[in-house]
């Protein structure tokens, strides 16, 4: 994950802009005041002082003074006369409200379980979470780009936001996805966890039991429930979802990869492969170039 803020300040009321990109997890922070963010198909939300909103997949949104009315684009919004941050140069002479907002590339938003399970909107408050609101003030000392290192610190401190932002949502909700809901249970995600710390390791519905001080049928029963999966099945997935990011990113060749994932053999890893992902390596390799 790799964080940055894109622009700070206040804004004073009328004000409304639009932002949204495809390959960047976006984030906005409403530190002083007041906003209103709109998503097309939904009703607009009110945002408060100390609301954190993450946009996973970078979704188009808009956010203003008011819940409707024309937007400008989020880049015509600032201006960068001075500092390694953009600052708002938006608005008119109303109420006034103070914003952070800036982007993330994050490597798993297509493959990793917890990642791909998010909704399109993630909102928090900081009250809500004790480590929240200590990142903010931190962030805001070195905005105005005066500090040694802002800029890299800032990052730093924007990644922290996204880790701390995301568990406070997931302390607060209720999922009802089978990932998210088994990470409540502590021995079925304690089993997901060895699965995903060591996926080369022969894990059976036994072995990950007795790992995690349950009998292999009491396991194999409440894992079934809440992932809506097998161990097995669950396994082989983590396997095939490692294995073809590796091909990607990696350009690994065939057998390293075998390896990594846990299998005895080439050929036994190729059909596996083949019949998760529906190409062979090599096919997915030259389609993913």
């Amino acid at each position: 994950m790799e964080g940055s803020v894109f622009c700070f300040g206040p804004v004073s009321a009328p004000w409304r802009f639009e932002g949204g990109a495809p390959a960047r997890t976006l984030f906005h922070v409403v530190v002083e005041g007041s906003a209103w963010l709109s998503v097309p198909g939904c009703e607009p939300r009110r945002l408060n002082a100390g609301d954190v909103v993450l946009v996973p997949r970078g979704g188009t949104h808009c956010m203003g003074s008011e819940p409707l009315g024309p937007a400008v684009p989020l880049g015509e919004a600032v201006s960068r006369d001075q500092g390694p941050f953009a600052r708002f140069d938006i608005g008119g002479s109303g109420a006034s409200s103070y914003l952070i907002c800036g982007s993330f590339v994050v490597d798993g938003m297509s493959w990793h379980p917890l990642l791909r399970s998010l909704p399109d909107l993630v909102i928090v408050n900081a009250g809500s979470g004790r480590w929240l609101q200590p990142t903010l003030a931190s962030m805001e000392r070195y905005l105005d780009g005066h500090e040694p290192g802002a800029a890299l610190i800032t990052a730093r401190l924007s990644e922290v936001l996204f880790v701390q932002t995301l568990a406070t949502w997931l302390s607060q909700e209720n999922p009802t996805d089978g990932w998210l809901r088994s990470l409540r249970d502590p021995q079925i995600a304690r089993a997901i966890a060895l699965m995903h710390a060591e996926p080369a390791r022969g894990w059976t519905a036994e072995r990950l039991g007795r790992a995690v001080g349950m009998s292999r049928s009491a396991f194999f029963g409440r894992f079934k429930a809440l992932v809506d999966q097998t161990p097995a099945k669950y396994l082989t997935d983590w396997r095939m979802t490692l294995a073809a990011r590796a091909f990607v990113t990696d350009r690994a060749p065939v057998g390293e990869v075998c390896e990594r994932v846990g299998y005895a053999s080439v050929p036994s890893f190729t059909k596996a492969f083949r019949k998760h992902h529906g190409q062979t390596p090599a096919a997915y390799r030259r389609a993913h170039a």
